[in-house]
């Protein structure tokens, strides 16, 4: 059971999702996410962006998302790519 465990002996993905709950635990008004679902396979990226997604529109707060996965990122109602040192809405 993970509650009991050290965080040494946590997955990667273990330590993600941990990490993931402890701040939702927290009911903040603006969560900072960069690579949430880095460590993640697909179907638990997907439960993961889900729960935090369900959590922001619950409790009308902001989501402030870094991601390589474009699916994740098509999500997003505002969406921006920053390329060749330079941010553009997309």
């Amino acid at each position: 059971m993970v509650i009991n465990q050290k965080i040494g002996e946590l997955s990667g993905g273990q330590q993600q999702r941990v990490s993931i709950a402890r701040v939702l635990a927290k009911n903040p008004k603006i969560i900072f996410a960069d690579e949430p679902t880095g460590n993640l396979d697909q179907t638990t990226a997907k439960e993961v962006m889900s729960v935090i997604f369900d959590y922001v529109k619950t409790n009308n707060a902001a989501l402030v998302l870094v991601t390589h996965d474009k699916d994740i990122a098509q999500l997003c109602d505002i969406r921006y790519q920053l390329a060749n040192y330079t941010l553009t809405k997309i």
